[in-house]
């Protein structure tokens, strides 16, 4: 007799999570675990020979009289050991409709992602059909988002894809290894190694892209850093009241990280300096262990601050414009390298690019009829 020893749940529902207890005794509104993931060559099942009076041990639905494993999609017998079954590719894990042992490496998700689904952490493509609603998280290789994404955190390994747009709250943060496309950004920060395609506006947010960087209507508000161009279909900025700048010719997601840091320096020093305004009045001991303990946090990120710091490398120059294609407003801020150029006025449709160390303009020449 043999007993097929599961290394996942068989009976997992995901229509059926319930949230889990943590060790505090408080209950995890966020984290349901969706998905079952096993990555390539993982034993996901194995055959053990049981003795019969051993039976009433186990679950009779999975004691076998020869050992022949329920082989479904992406599953196959590990040539080294014929008692074990391993996944053929990264996925997730389940019991398909005939009762046999599968792996999908796409994963569905019917509907938003929300408090009935909690986060997604998936080891491969993912496509959602709703939303992502605020203060959820998805992560997995290529993501498309049929939906919103509200003030979420997207992160992926390759690619992201948002066809409803972003709406971010000033919350929402996408971080992809590759490229980002979205119908609309408003209020909301993109990261991407690869560009940043915007089919639409893109207004109040922060955008870092180590390529190019592409918005199809108005760009207004917040801050663009790309490593070579940017082009701007719509109108750029909102006039002196709505602060748009664009910084060119560096690598612009180790800028973020470095500004992340530094941020978070500030904010250390001035507790640092408030727990001592406090010391010199209380002498309270209590006080001093906590100054010590955020001086050493702050020294560390202080080195850190240095490394992140040698990594952001100067891009060509030469490969560097924004080609603002509609009027410039007011109040735009343009930097490639070293050089810096303010809007004072408006302006037609114009490329701004490096010239002799300075930022030169040359506007669109208009079409006779």
């Amino acid at each position: 007799m043999y007993y097929l020893k599961h290394y996942f749940d068989p009976d997992f529902d995901y229509k059926n999570l319930k949230p889990k207890e943590t060790k505090d005794g408080k209950v995890d509104l966020y984290n349901f675990g969706y998905v079952q993931n096993v990555v390539r060559g993982q034993v996901i099942a194995e055959f053990q020979k049981i003795s019969p009076q051993d039976i009433d041990k186990y679950d009779e639905r999975f004691i076998f009289k020869e050992k022949k494993f329920p082989i479904g999609l992406n599953c196959r017998v590990d040539p080294k050991n014929e008692n074990q079954l391993i996944a053929l590719v990264n996925g997730y894990v389940y019991y398909d409709e005939n009762g046999n042992i599968s792996v999908k490496d796409l994963l569905n998700v019917r509907g938003n992602v929300d408090f009935r689904t909690g986060n997604i952490y998936f080891v491969n493509n993912i496509v959602i059909y709703g939303d992502v609603k605020t203060d959820f998280e998805v992560q997995g290789n290529s993501i498309v988002i049929k939906g919103v994404v509200q003030g979420a955190k997207i992160t992926a390994l390759n690619s992201i894809a948002v066809e409803g747009g972003v709406k971010g709250e000033s919350k929402a943060i996408l971080k992809a290894e590759n490229n980002i496309r979205c119908r609309y950004v408003e209020n909301a920060t993109l990261l991407a190694k690869g560009s940043i395609l915007v089919d639409q506006h893109c207004l109040h947010s922060n955008l870092y892209a180590n390529k190019n960087v592409i918005v199809k209507g108005k760009l207004v508000g917040g801050s663009v850093y790309s490593g070579e161009k940017v082009l701007v279909e719509g109108p750029l900025g909102g006039g002196f009241n709505v602060p748009t700048s664009i910084v060119l010719g560096y690598d612009s997601i180790n800028m973020y990280q470095f500004s992340t840091i530094e941020k978070r320096l500030d904010e250390l020093q001035k507790r640092i300096d408030f727990l001592e305004a406090k010391y010199a009045k209380t002498k309270d001991p209590r006080l001093s262990f906590e100054i010590d303990e955020k001086r050493r946090e702050a020294k560390i990120l202080a080195k850190y601050l240095a490394k992140v710091g040698e990594k952001i490398k100067r891009k060509d120059f030469k490969k560097c414009a924004v080609i603002a294609k509609s009027e410039i407003n007011p109040g735009v801020e343009i930097s490639i390298g070293p050089a810096y150029y303010k809007v004072e006025d408006f302006i037609e449709a114009t490329t701004f690019y490096l010239e002799d160390k300075e930022i030169a303009l040359s506007t669109f020449k208009k079409r006779k009829r």
